[in-house]
């Protein structure tokens, strides 16, 4: 029997070059995943993420609206 994983991409993801998410993952708002990038885990919002595995290289702030 096949197992099946679903990938979740939430609002505004951007993914450099060659960049793997792996099943099973969910990636909340705005995450920027730079090229070449694995991602092996769940990431939430606004983040920016690099390396192999994927970890946290920056937070990208939120402008408040008036």
């Amino acid at each position: 029997m096949l197992d099946v994983c679903t990938i979740t991409i939430s609002e505004n993801f951007w993914a450099g070059g060659g960049a793997i998410v792996l099943p099973g993952v969910t990636l909340s708002d705005n995450v920027v995943a730079g090229a070449g990038v694995v991602i092996t885990k769940s990431f939430g919002d606004n983040v920016v993420l690099a390396g192999n595995p994927a970890r946290v290289i920056k937070e990208i702030p939120v402008k408040e609206e008036n």
